[in-house]
């Protein structure tokens, strides 16, 4: 029996330091696993952002130096929104009959200028989307030729471009009609305050502080069958109102 129970215990211990031993050379080799996988994850991540970093040196490279669209050429950025305003832009500035001559490629300008839009937007994407239809509406505009051609010619250049108001944007034409709008608007308020009644009439009473000392004088400002409109200034308030 002695004997019989020193065997089992020697038994035992021997499959116990097996298993310790084959559970040591386990973790050992499940570490050096794990470091190997994060040695090659690090190089993979290394090598991806060397290339992006080469990549981003040679597209701004290029589109520094003009010259004709390279084929092989892609924008930096991967988002698909990006990407999608970069096309709008793309054949927007195609639209003109001078882009084949251009002496900056309508590709890379495009991407130039969404940069510079999501630059200046920042996280705001309501503002950059807001901008992006701006900026394609007025180069769409076939009678706004001259923005596009000061685009592709280098004469305006991309950032001051996608922070131009809709007033800048506008063509010749269109700003000459705003001007003369509003040259007319002035005109037609100096013809009516000249034409005002007497201050201080009791015709009226003001729908706001309920006094009768008001200004009013009238205007034909609808076909000549129909009556004049009235407009009517209170003196007390400065409220103001028409009526036919």
């Amino acid at each position: 029996r002695f004997c019989n129970n020193r065997s089992r215990a020697g038994r035992k211990a021997s499959k116990e330091r097996f298993c310790n031993n084959r559970s040591r050379a386990g973790r050992k080799a499940s570490k050096e696993r794990f470091c190997n996988n994060r040695s090659r994850a690090a190089e993979k991540l290394a090598k991806k952002d060397s290339a992006t970093t080469d990549r981003d040196r040679t597209n701004v490279s290029d589109t520094n130096g003009g010259g004709a669209d390279d084929v092989s050429w892609t924008p930096s950025t991967t988002d698909p929104a990006r990407l999608k305003a970069i096309e709008m832009f793309e054949q927007a500035l195609q639209m003109t009959s001078s882009s084949a001559a251009a002496a900056r490629p309508p590709r890379r300008l495009s991407a130039e200028i969404e940069a510079a839009v999501f630059a200046d937007a920042g996280s705001d994407t309501g503002r950059y989307r807001a901008r992006l239809r701006c900026l394609i509406q007025n180069l769409r505009d076939p009678k706004n030729p001259g923005l596009r051609a000061s685009l592709l010619d280098g004469a305006l250049a991309a950032p001051d471009f996608a922070v131009m108001t809709s007033e800048q944007l506008a063509s010749a034409e269109m700003r000459q009609l705003r001007q003369r709008l509003a040259d007319e608007a002035a005109a037609r308020l100096k013809s009516v305050a000249s034409a005002s009644s007497e201050p201080g009439s009791s015709l009226f009473t003001c729908k706001r502080c309920r006094k009768k000392n008001c200004t009013y004088n009238q205007l034909q400002t609808l076909p000549g069958d129909e009556p004049m409109t009235t407009y009517v200034l209170c003196n007390e308030c400065g409220f103001r109102w028409k009526f036919n």
